[in-house]
């Protein structure tokens, strides 16, 4: 129901009854029975009256009504394309460019995400579907435009919210943008091309060596060869002879036997046209060095068409291994890529849903707990720092995140009732609520007085513990309710936040907030109250500050002038 009781509403001091979409008080009562019967009493209206809408909204159009399509929009004008060349009356188009506009700068005020947006393509789809929705039923008394440009009102509604109005509607989903929790529109990733696998080089010898090789083993069953040849040549010339491949280890062999046995062919012996080759016989007797180059594939004759060859195929292989390597490579960075896309994926629809509440701790230096003359205390420091980054590790992974300044702007305008627990947890210590407690934004970042009261067990606990210097740090619970990733989701910028409560914490969990407890800075009040140089200003205010211990802070982080002030004005007694 759209209707809720608030405790906290500018605009009742009471128990408000508040319409949740406008915030608008619809009853103001003294006390919370009251305001429950009220609402009881509008819900039950509102629900009669989503029943009534509900009923009218499905009755059948006339049959005058009953058309499909238009001369300008044929049937389906609305499911594909983008939407831009839908044509509607001049009087039609500038009802939807008028809501467009307002949507817009709706969405410029509030500070939301751009794609929240309406653009002219989805506008003119949804109303055309309006259009469409109209010859089948609607409400009694409408026109077509009319329940066109309704259904445009549902679809902002639902474009600028989490969800729509009313639950039913759903037939709109596929024009919403990606980044949208009720989005059914599918999520295009880039589609990557495929890694082209070569085949590797054939190794099935051509048919001039498959001759030589079968002569080269005629020659061998003669017992023409020499007592040099191997058992696995004769294996590689058979396979060869067969036309089989004869593998690329076989045939980077073969590009380095040539060479080295072609000096062979020069001795005489081996010559076939020296008379110290043999007598002419038939078959003729042929010597070793011949029979050899026969069964490595060469030709008869001696030339280095087999060693070419070889050589040919050796450079393909190597060219082929580079590719593959390449290629592995390749499908490596594509694989890679496409993981980091479907993580960052399913990090921005993690992102999109609701976390309701978040915690973050800072470790500053910048809050005190002091002793007041009515015998109260007080705390005073920052429970959060602007534009200083920290690690953040939670459901949505590993990333860096920084608080904005503003953030905290709209929730102390709203005058939420904030508290001040320990370790977020327990009775509260102060509440902005009962004035006890006063939260604010400066330009450092969320400053916090609390007055605490001494006779509580809790706060004896806690000034006891920061004087020891054993708890030291502040914290503050939230929900975000402007943020944003940069686009790898490395980076969170946290605009405006629902401020829960803030703490004193004992465990940090990121580096900038502590709170500690000083005494006899009075000196360093006056120190900043007289007009000296600024070095010589800063050269004192560090040999004070060395001997309250604390110069490693100012020494690491450069302290100007300024800066001192800023971190001594919570000192001022």
């Amino acid at each position: 129901m759209p209707f809720s009781v608030k405790m906290d509403h500018p605009d009742c001091k009471g128990h408000a009854v508040v319409n949740d979409e406008t915030n608008e008080v619809l009853g103001c009562h003294d006390t919370h029975e009251k305001a429950l019967k009220q609402l009881g009493a509008l819900n039950i209206a509102y629900e009669d009256k989503a029943k009534r809408d509900e009923d009218d909204a499905s009755t059948p159009a006339p049959k005058k009504d009953q058309i499909q399509g238009s001369d300008e929009n044929k049937p389906g004008s609305a499911s594909g394309g983008s939407g831009d060349s839908i044509k509607f009356s001049e009087k039609t188009l500038k009802s939807i460019e008028g809501r467009i506009e307002k949507h817009n700068n709706e969405v410029e005020e509030k500070g939301l995400a751009n794609w929240r947006k309406l653009k002219i393509g989805p506008a003119k789809k949804v109303v055309r579907r309006g259009f469409g929705a109209f010859s089948s039923s609607h409400r009694p008394g409408m026109t077509r435009v009319q329940w066109g440009l309704a259904r445009l009102k549902a679809f902002s509604y639902l474009l600028l919210n989490d969800k729509p109005q009313n639950s039913n509607y759903t037939t709109d989903n596929d024009l919403l943008p990606s980044e949208h929790p009720k989005s059914s529109k599918e999520e295009k990733s880039e589609v990557l091309p495929d890694i082209e696998l070569r085949q590797a080089p054939s190794t099935v010898p051509p048919e001039w060596m498959q001759a030589n090789f079968r002569k080269g083993l005629k020659f061998y069953e003669e017992k023409l060869g020499g007592p040099g040849l191997v058992r696995s040549t004769i294996t590689d010339a058979r396979k060869g002879a067969a036309g089989e491949a004869l593998g690329e280890t076989k045939i980077r062999k073969m590009a380095g036997w040539f060479p080295r046995h072609k000096v062979d062919l020069d001795a005489p012996k081996n010559d076939i046209n020296s008379s110290q080759y043999g007598p002419k016989q038939d078959p003729p007797k042929k010597a070793p060095g011949i029979t050899a180059w026969l069964l490595w594939g060469g030709d008869e004759n001696g030339s280095d068409r087999a060693l070419k060859w070889a050589e040919k195929k050796r450079d393909q292989f190597n060219k082929h291994e580079e590719e593959m390597k390449r290629n592995a490579q390749e499908i490596m960075a594509n694989d890679a890529k496409l993981k980091k896309e479907n993580e960052a994926r399913d990090f921005k629809k993690l992102s999109n849903t609701e976390i309701k509440k978040e915690v973050r701790n800072f470790n500053v230096q910048e809050v005190e707990c002091r002793d007041n003359e009515d015998g109260s205390l007080t705390l005073r420091g920052y429970a959060s720092v602007f534009n200083v980054s920290y690690p953040v590790y939670d459901q949505r992974g590993q990333y860096l995140e920084q608080i904005q300044r503003g953030a905290f702007k709209k929730t102390l305008s709203e005058r939420a009732d904030v508290k001040l627990l320990v370790n977020h947890d327990g009775v509260p210590l102060a509440r902005t609520e009962s004035g006890t407690m006063d939260l604010r934004e400066d330009e450092h970042g969320l400053f916090v007085e609390a007055t605490l009261d001494p006779a509580n067990p809790r706060v004896q606990e806690i000034n006891s513990a920061m004087k020891r210097g054993d708890m030291d740090e502040m914290s503050f619970a939230f929900a975000a309710i402007r943020d944003e990733f940069n686009d790898d989701y490395s980076e969170r910028s946290i605009k405006e936040v629902k401020l829960y409560d803030v703490s004193v914490v004992t465990y940090p969990a990121s580096g900038a907030t502590t709170a500690s407890i000083r005494d006899g800075f009075g000196r360093l009040n006056e120190l900043l109250e007289k007009e000296l140089d600024p070095e010589k200003q800063l050269q004192e205010i560090r040999s004070l500050i060395k001997d309250l211990e604390i110069e490693n802070d100012i020494s690491k982080n450069n302290l100007t002038v300024d800066s001192a002030k800023r971190k001594l004005r919570l000192l001022d007694l």
